[in-house]
């Protein structure tokens, strides 16, 4: 049933705080007819969880004497250094600058790399040209990207089996001391920190040893880094056969105001206790319906909420806390969101996968140098071919009808 009434005379905190492209994925004929649940983060101005970021090894960066990178040739000195300086001092030629690895068919981990040529190929992958929304792997952007990545490959700073690799053998470089560089969630600073230092056996070190950076700006000026969907949990509906449904309406809204900020800590003696007058996770599994709840309660944080509701391995320890909190102000600032961040025509549906299949692959073959750069031209034309171009058409019908 259309909400757009229920909306305004109950939902007024929702509507003013929900992202306004979240609606346009609810909707049918210019009516509401779902409420979105909706991951927020605390900066305005985009629709997209920042939660990635890039990671360094500042105990490597300090011993080199090397700043933290801003621009991509800046940043492949330092990828170069963290290959051949002997970073962790061993005396071994056993380090890389940054690694890569592929997770549900797709390439993952060198989105910053991609991002400083405006062509990420993981989330945001439709990007908005001259008002026409283009696939990025398809951009000729893409084929400067892939030329670099090339290049890094050959000098042996990139992984040469990046393309082997599952996103846990990846991070297992990570902790075995291995990497230099990788991209990263905000929240991980203690967990990578911690088993890293397990691992190398290196000593702990006043402000950290691993240190939040910005996604490189590439030969345009351009940077960008990966971000989640802030739609995530799917679209809630009222039916018809609602007794009353304002009801809804109203536990939604009050999720979204003041007074129901303290629900986001969840459920006394159910989703946390009071211990020593400070509330502690609960280690009681809660009942499905509380976590689906809880979902609803993400609204815009402040940074003082954000201090208030830190991640119990962020808080407990002010070197940790500071950095997972400037990792968030970097990734928020680094993310790029897809022109088209939800929808799929019917057309990427039949086709998307086997053509993500033939992407990936010839991504990898040309980094590697088992193809030619000049094979991106060949990509292009069998992907307009095997159904890319159809659904080009009918992305940009989609995005016409939603910024009129």
């Amino acid at each position: 049933m259309p909400l757009d009434d229920l909306l305004k005379t109950h939902g007024k905190d929702i509507l003013e705080k929900m992202p306004e492209n979240a609606w346009q994925h609810t909707m049918v004929d210019g009516k509401i007819y779902g409420i979105p649940s909706v991951y927020f983060y605390p900066v305005e101005g985009k629709d997209s969880i920042p939660n990635r970021v890039l990671w360094m090894r500042r105990d490597w960066s300090q011993k080199l004497g090397i700043k933290d990178p801003a621009t991509l040739q800046e940043f492949t000195e330092m990828l170069r250094a963290f290959t051949y300086n002997d970073p962790d001092g061993n005396g071994k030629k056993d380090t890389l600058g940054i690694s890569g690895y592929i997770r549900d068919g797709e390439l993952r981990g060198l989105d910053p790399i991609f991002g400083a040529f405006g062509v990420i190929q993981h989330g945001a992958t439709w990007s908005d040209v001259d008002g026409k929304v283009v696939y990025n792997p398809t951009k000729p952007e893409m084929k400067d990207a892939l030329a670099y990545l090339n290049s890094l490959y050959k000098e042996g700073i990139l992984d040469p089996e990046f393309y082997m690799l599952n996103s846990s053998q990846w991070m297992e470089r990570v902790y075995q001391g291995k990497i230099g560089v990788w991209q990263g969630s905000w929240w991980e600073p203690e967990q990578r920190t911690t088993s890293i230092l397990k691992n190398t056996g290196v000593a702990p070190m006043v402000g950290g040893l691993i240190k939040p950076i910005h996604a490189p700006i590439g030969p345009k000026g351009i940077k960008g880094n990966s971000a989640s969907l802030a739609l995530s949990e799917g679209v809630y509906f009222i039916t018809i056969d609602a007794k009353d449904p304002s009801i809804p309406v109203k536990l939604f809204n009050w999720l979204f105001s003041p007074a129901g900020r303290d629900y986001d800590f969840g459920i006394k003696g159910v989703n946390y206790e009071v211990i020593n007058g400070v509330r502690t996770r609960s280690t009681i599994n809660p009942p499905e319906i509380y976590r689906r709840l809880y979902h609803l309660s993400y609204v815009p944080w402040s940074e003082e909420e954000f201090k208030l509701n830190a991640l119990d391995e962020v808080k407990h320890d002010k070197d940790i806390f500071e950095f997972a909190w400037e990792a968030l102000k970097i990734s928020a600032e680094d993310a790029v969101t897809s022109a088209i961040p939800y929808y799929q025509s019917e057309s990427l549906l039949e086709f998307g996968p086997e053509l993500q299949k033939m992407w990936v692959e010839y991504a990898v073959k040309i980094i590697i140098g088992e193809y030619p750069l000049s094979e991106w031209e060949t990509f292009v034309s069998l992907w307009n071919k095997n159904g890319g171009e159809q659904i080009t058409k009918e992305m940009n019908a989609y995005y016409a009808s939603i910024r009129k």
